[in-house]
């Protein structure tokens, strides 16, 4: 794909993930609006919350550009929040659960689509893990995260010069 301008890019991982991720989900035809870990816009419900969580070191050594042996891959966990407005019909809510959960379900299926967006990243698998659901009856809102977690590592050729 492509090399990197420097290390901290590509050691940016959760910020390669979330992008390729809220993209997925912005592509969609009747898409919710979708928010990444950091995001501090004002939010209007329904929407999506998406957070990449690095885990554990793999142990998957590569040998970077100046000869340095660095470790590449790692855990990963994806937690997909779905926050609707609790006034609203919940069919909204139900609704965008089940969406959300089949295409992340899908993804599986769509790892070198996925992959193809990611300059300096593969994703190397993708698993349900489970959910969970709250109200937070002061923003009046119902709130389901799905949780995923998956394996990520850098490209071969990523590696800055």
């Amino acid at each position: 794909m492509a090399q990197s301008p420097d290390f901290e890019t590509v050691y940016d991982v959760e910020t390669a993930i979330e992008d390729a991720i809220a993209a997925e989900f912005a592509a969609l035809p009747d898409s919710m609006t979708v928010y990444k870990s950091r995001a501090t816009a004002s939010k209007a419900t329904p929407y999506l919350n998406i957070q990449c969580l690095i885990g554990e070191e793999t142990g998957r050594m590569t040998v970077d550009n100046a000869g340095t042996f660095r470790n590449s891959a790692w855990n990963f966990q994806l937690l997909v929040g779905i926050v609707t407005n609790r006034a609203d019909d919940s069919t909204t809510h139900k609704t965008w659960r089940a969406k959300v959960r089949k295409i992340c379900a899908d993804w599986v299926a769509r790892l070198t689509q996925l992959n193809s967006t990611l300059d300096y990243h593969v994703i190397g698998n993708i698993t349900g893990v489970g959910s969970s659901y709250s109200v937070d009856n002061e923003n009046d809102v119902d709130i389901t995260v799905l949780e995923f977690s998956g394996f990520v590592s850098i490209r071969p050729d990523a590696w800055p010069a």
